[in-house]
């Protein structure tokens, strides 16, 4: 049966039952005759402020999720971490064997030592003992220059006289080659001792000690990350690597989520969604939570639609303190997407229908006036009235499905209070 129909059966023993009450108060009063007119109950139409909602439902999210992995290779052989534990940033959760790294570190320390004395030598001009064991040393070459200098100018005397032979003179002529050349590396060492390194030598020096640092840096870094830590505070949803496995750079072994605050998704229509406004509160509720309510702030609307519901995505920042929220529960939400600030309000079984229009009656000068609404504004069971209905009108609530246009009436409600919900 159609709910108009329902409604008009409703109101016609609505009707009747008035009628029988309004007969039953004549007979008591012996026999006297009864006002003229229809009876109707009415109410003032008064003005009030009023949130249009959306009623949507969604899913409850973490706030924050993360699949942790480790940044170094190794095997697991220290693990805090079980599923549904609850930790802090920076807790340690997981631990791989330290032994390779910390070598790792040692031989680094033990190159950066080398690197910074190959520089602090560089950096520092030759000592004076040094220089005196050059100067000596190019003394020395230089003895062994006119040594065999003179050498070789005897034996060049004796070829000529036959009295030595040809190899003897070249081997002296070999040694005073050779001397000659210890020299010039004796003169170039001095200089140079005396001019202090060169400054190509002294900055490969420096890159070289440069590299150890970083080296080491790279190795202590490496060192850390064999423990793995929370990034944030939550909750542990997974674990998938035991103690004894062999973990991978890179490959997640945990998943922590963030349930305080925890965040509502809910769709909005494309028709709503320019109408939300995210300065307001939004009261959600848990279908596995019924006997609690939690109060939101909008933190996101969505710009991109879902290509089959052609919703928006709206997030709702909750707080969860008691962590009764959980990450994928079902909730729902009435989304305020107008306020009307003077809204005429009323109950929505005022309507009556007329040729297929709809409409109410109003009651002035003791009698029905009807006022079609060609487009009423239905919200649950309440409907938005418009002009030319006012404030303080009376608006027949009770009788008006049989009554007609211009029709006398008579109020049987002494005083009718104003209809209205504020929100």
């Amino acid at each position: 049966m159609r709910p108009s129909t329902i409604l008009l059966i409703a109101s016609v023993a609505v009707s009747i039952l008035l009628s029988a009450c309004s007969r039953g108060g004549t007979d008591a009063a012996d026999g006297a005759e009864a006002p003229p007119g229809t009876p109707v109950e009415v109410v003032r139409v008064a003005a009030t402020a009023y949130d249009w909602t959306y009623e949507t439902s969604g899913s409850a999210r973490a706030w924050r999720s993360a699949d942790v992995a480790f940044e170094a290779p190794g095997v697991v052989r220290w693990v805090s971490a079980e599923r549904g534990d609850h930790v802090r940033a920076g807790e340690p959760l997981l631990e791989l064997d330290r032994r390779e790294f910390a070598l790792g570190v040692v031989a680094a320390e033990a190159s950066l030592r080398e690197a910074e004395m190959r520089l602090r030598k560089a950096e520092q001009p030759f000592r004076a003992r040094e220089l005196a064991v050059l100067a000596a040393e190019l003394e020395r070459a230089q003895a062994e220059v006119q040594q065999a200098s003179q050498d070789l100018s005897r034996m060049s005397e004796l070829h000529r006289a036959d009295a030595a032979s040809r190899d003897a003179r070249e081997q002296r002529e070999l040694a005073a080659a050779r001397s000659r050349a210890a020299l010039r590396v004796a003169e170039e060492n001095l200089a140079l001792a005396r001019e202090g390194s060169r400054s190509e030598d002294l900055e490969l020096a420096r890159a070289a000690a440069q590299n150890a640092r970083a080296a080491l840096d790279r190795a202590q870094l490496l060192l850390s990350k064999c423990i793995l830590r929370a990034p944030f505070d939550g909750v542990v949803a997974e674990r998938s690597i035991e103690l004894g496995e062999r973990a991978e750079v890179g490959r997640p072994v945990l998943r922590l989520l963030q349930l305080d605050p925890i965040k509502a998704v809910l769709p909005i229509p494309e028709r709503y969604i320019n109408r939300v406004d995210a300065a307001l509160p939004v009261e959600i509720t848990a279908d596995a939570i019924p006997d609690a309510s939690f109060t939101g702030r909008i933190t996101a609307i969505g710009a991109q639609a879902e290509p089959s519901s052609r919703c928006y995505p709206v997030e709702i920042m909750l707080p969860n303190p008691d962590g009764r929220l959980r990450d994928g529960m079902v909730v729902r939400a009435r989304v305020i997407v107008e306020t009307i600030p003077e809204a005429l309000l009323a109950p929505v079984n005022c309507l009556v229908d007329r040729d297929g229009d709809e409409g109410v009656f109003l009651v002035r000068e003791g009698r029905a006036v009807y006022v079609p609404l060609p487009s009423p504004r239905l919200h649950g069971h309440h409907v938005i009235l418009a002009h030319p209905v006012r404030p303080g009108d009376a608006l027949v609530i009770r009788g008006q499905t049989l009554l007609s246009d211009g029709e006398a009436v008579r109020v049987i409600n002494a005083d009718p209070a104003g209809h209205g919900e504020p929100r």
